[in-house]
């Protein structure tokens, strides 16, 4: 099995746009030398962009970019599901989190997982209005109600008419900014949130643990999509929606272990650097550190043991 990104570089979810160059900031770094010398096989297996580039055109941010977002998740859903049926470990680099609804439609698909999946969502935002809730009308705060199967059909029903996720089966973790619709819907399904007050009081690894158990529990296997804004704007600066009161990758990244080195992680995604605001590129390093992060573990703990 080999490691294979997918940049999902489309911005047109998002309020303020240059996550479009997310991916190919990451893919000009020196990630992939990197892994290499540690003896992980990564390759970079597609750099996706929308139908229509940000800098072809200006659009509105209303309902009026859906068609973009739709047909790029599409495209992102394809690929990523091709690549799990081959055997393959798909690690998806956006791009903001509307793309999240192309990845994870695609596992589990390609698994026939379905509402059996685990998705462990580490985000500062619920990310869950739809259409009739939200305020902004950026795509990228609806994949979590999306995934859910509620919004528009042509998210909803990416490669099958089935939800795609469960909501006993999700967990979001480090939420801090949210408005009532979305916050409406997710406590009428019954969906684990660890807001950060909960997360500073009992500590990052005790709720990890907890979330990690929850993922689990009645699933084939499970995933992990992390936004970068669910990090403290003063170590992650480069993103469209910072929110104050953040996760440290001191505290967070070690916490995670568990979930790295977990039979059942399946995939994994990150998303929302946005290089046009970035201060000294360091979203981008602490970007490149995570993924290093994650699939070091993730390998380590596939190496035969040592007799």
């Amino acid at each position: 099995m080999s490691y294979c990104f997918v940049g999902a570089a489309s911005g047109w979810g998002a309020q303020i746009l240059g996550t479009e160059g997310g991916p190919e900031a990451v893919w000009q770094s020196s990630l992939g030398a990197n892994l290499s010398r540690h003896g992980i096989d990564a390759l970079w297996h597609s750099l996706l962009y929308p139908s229509v580039r940000i800098s072809q055109q200006v659009m509105a941010l209303d309902e009026g970019r859906l068609p973009l977002v739709s047909h790029h998740c599409d495209v992102v859903a394809h690929h990523v599901r091709d690549l799990v049926l081959d055997g393959q470990f798909p690690v998806v680099v956006g791009g903001d989190h509307a793309v999240a609804v192309g990845t994870w439609s695609g596992v589990t698909e390609a698994l026939d997982a379905r509402e059996e999946f685990g998705l462990l969502w580490i985000d500062a935002h619920m990310d869950a209005h739809t259409p009739h809730t939200t305020p902004s009308f950026a795509y990228h705060g609806m994949p979590v109600a999306s995934l859910l199967g509620y919004g528009p059909e042509v998210l909803t029903g990416l490669l099958s008419a089935h939800k795609k996720i469960h909501p006993s089966h999700l967990v979001l973790f480090g939420v801090r900014s949210f408005e009532s619709g979305e916050h409406h819907l997710l406590t009428r399904l019954g969906v684990r949130i660890f807001y950060m007050d909960e997360i500073r009081s009992r500590g990052v690894t005790v709720c990890m643990r907890e979330a990690l158990e929850l993922i689990t529990q009645k699933t084939r296997r499970f995933g992990v999509s992390m936004d970068l804004d669910a990090f403290d704007p003063t170590v992650a600066p480069g993103v469209g929606s910072p929110e104050p009161g953040g996760l440290f990758p001191e505290d967070l990244l070690p916490a995670l272990t568990c979930v790295w080195q977990h039979p059942g992680f399946s995939a994994f995604e990150l998303v929302e650097l946005n290089p046009e605001i970035d201060l000294q590129g360091r979203t981008a390093v602490l970007a490149q550190d995570i993924l290093f992060q994650v699939l070091s573990a993730h390998h380590q703990c596939r190496l035969p043991a040592a007799s």
